[in-house]
C-alpha cells in the first residue's frame, strides 16, 4: 500500500510529499535489512529524493562538506556571498 501512495505522491501537495519521505526511507531500509538488498535500497532512496523533493530544490550539501573539512579549533567557513554588481555612473 505504501508503494502505491509513494507512486501517487507526484500528484500530491509538497507538504504531504515531505511527510512521505521518511516513511519511504524507512520502508526501503527495512527491505535492505530483511532481504539484504542494500544496492536496491540506495537506488530507491535516491529515487525517493528525486520524486519527493520540490522541483529546483537545492539542498546545499556543500555546507556539510565545508564544516567537516574545517579544523576543530577554527570557525566554520563563511557562507557563499553573491557577487557584487558593478555600479554604472
Amino acid at each position: 500500500m505504501l508503494e502505491i501512495v509513494l507512486a501517487a505522491a507526484l500528484l500530491m501537495p509538497q507538504k504531504v510529499r515531505w511527510a512521505l519521505l521518511p516513511a519511504g526511507v524507512l520502508f526501503h531500509l527495512g527491505i535492505a535489512v530483511v532481504m539484504g538488498l542494500w544496492s536496491f535500497a540506495f537506488a530507491m532512496w535516491a529515487g525517493l529524493l528525486l520524486l519527493l523533493a520540490p522541483y529546483g530544490h537545492d539542498p546545499r550539501l556543500t555546507r556539510l562538506w565545508r564544516k567537516r573539512a574545517d579544523a576543530p579549533g577554527q570557525a566554520p567557513a563563511e557562507a557563499e556571498k553573491p557577487a557584487e554588481q558593478p555600479v554604472h555612473a
